[in-house]
């Protein structure tokens, strides 16, 4: 088990959702089964359940097809986790996510 924290995770969308009434992300998912995809959502929002975080957006636009990844994911399987002013990087064994906000009103 790994010791990163994801409640902060949760609690910088959060904060992004109670400062902006629009937070657009640019997700980019590389992983080694299906490549790289970049694809953008608004106002995300994250929640930690046992050993699993789960993504979703408020326009739903994220697909369910579990090959995304950012639908949920076991927190045991990050590798690493890297959170920036506007950015969350999450690692690994086989690829990462990256979270970046690049819009907000």
């Amino acid at each position: 088990m790994n010791n990163f924290n994801f409640q902060k995770v949760t609690k910088i969308l959060n904060k992004n959702l109670d400062r902006h009434e629009v937070v657009k992300y640019e997700i980019i998912e590389s992983f080694q089964k299906n490549g790289e995809r970049t694809y953008q959502l608004h106002n995300l929002a994250a929640e930690v359940e046992d050993d699993m975080l789960f993504f979703k957006d408020i326009e739903e636009i994220l697909p369910t097809d579990i090959s995304y990844v950012l639908n949920g994911f076991l927190v045991s399987s990050v590798k690493d986790l890297i959170i920036g002013e506007n950015i969350i990087k999450i690692y690994f064994k086989d690829g990462h996510i990256i979270i970046k906000a690049i819009i907000w009103s």
